[in-house]
């Protein structure tokens, strides 16, 4: 799952899971150019808060991730009761 978040570091992200959700907290950073004058602004400093539905296949244990360049990556594995099983097929 990719989700982009402009102007959020890694110490302005918070996600956490549960067996039926997945939710994502962002705060971002005012960044100031020091003495230099603002004529605009594409990004103001915001929080918001995101809440996903995880299907009950994923192992909530495993989940993983990880920020870069205001872009978030996270990793949800399945279980293993929820990966196909091949049944091998014995000749009689």
């Amino acid at each position: 799952m990719l989700a982009e978040m402009p102007g959020v570091g890694e110490g302005g992200v918070d996600v956490s899971v549960d067996d039926e959700s997945l939710t994502i907290i962002g705060r971002s950073q005012e960044t100031r150019l020091g003495a230099a004058a603002e004529i605009h602004a594409e990004y103001q400093p915001r929080s918001y808060r995101r809440v996903f539905t995880v299907s009950r296949d994923i192992d909530t244990t495993r989940v993983s991730g990880s920020i870069s360049q205001g872009v978030l990556r996270l990793v949800l594995p399945k279980s293993d009761r929820a990966k196909v099983r091949r049944i091998p097929i014995q000749p009689e």
